[in-house]
Formats: structure tokens, C-alpha cells, sequence
């Protein structure tokens, strides 16, 4: 991938992260971490709501030239945040919550944008 298509994907990466982020916090969450990253692995958001912590994995495409964005979710990238999560929860001491997977799908097209959130998308 030359350098520029690599910094597209990045800025469209943030973009769609400053959209979750933007979805999360219209909800009531607060934001805890936003790249949060680990020698094992790396989580987008963690979003805190009384006392449940989720984990959420953002991707953004506005294209499908990379195939779909579900697709880009696979066991290998679960099990990396899955990782990076019991990273997080051992290291800052956040035992004693409920936690959940989310993932959250972002699609631009010019103006449009359309987000699809799905609670629990994969298990603990």
C-alpha cells in the first residue's frame, strides 16, 4: 500500500474512531481509552456506564474495495482483544464489573454516514 492510501486508511480510521466515539458518549458512556495499546493487542475504545466496561472494536470503510466490514473482524482479532482487555483489566485494577465486546461499524460514503452498533458481539 503507497504511503498516501496508508494515510487515508489512518485518517479515516480516527475519523471513524471520533464517531464512536462521539455514538458512545451520546449514550451516557464515559470514555475511558481510545487506542489503548498493548504488547498483545490494541482496543479502540473502552467506554465505561455504571458498572459495565466495554471493549469496542471500530472499523470504518468507505468502500468495499477490502471486502466487507464484518469480514474484517476475525477469530485472530477477537482473540487479540481479548488479550489486550484482561491486559487492561489486570493492570488498572478494573475487577468487579461486567464487561462486553462491542463492535461498531462505520460506513462513509461523501456526507453520508451510516453506523451500525452491535452489543455483545462477541463473547468474554
Amino acid at each position: 500500500m503507497a504511503k498516501r492510501d496508508r494515510a487515508r486508511a489512518r485518517a479515516l480510521g480516527a475519523l471513524g474512531e471520533d464517531i464512536a466515539t462521539s455514538f458512545f458518549k451520546d449514550r451516557g458512556y464515559d470514555i475511558l481509552e481510545r487506542n489503548y495499546r498493548v504488547p498483545v493487542g490494541e482496543i479502540d475504545l473502552i467506554c465505561k456506564k455504571g458498572d459495565l466496561i466495554v471493549f469496542v472494536e471500530v472499523k470504518t470503510r468507505s468502500t468495499n474495495g477490502f471486502g466487507g466490514i464484518k469480514e474484517a473482524i476475525t477469530p485472530w482479532k477477537i482473540e487479540r482483544i481479548k488479550k489486550a482487555a484482561m491486559w487492561y483489566i489486570m493492570r488498572e485494577g478494573e475487577r468487579g464489573y461486567d464487561y462486553r465486546f462491542d463492535c461498531v461499524f462505520i460506513r462513509k460514503d461523501g456526507d453520508r454516514v451510516d453506523i451500525e452498533h452491535i452489543a455483545a458481539a462477541f463473547g468474554s
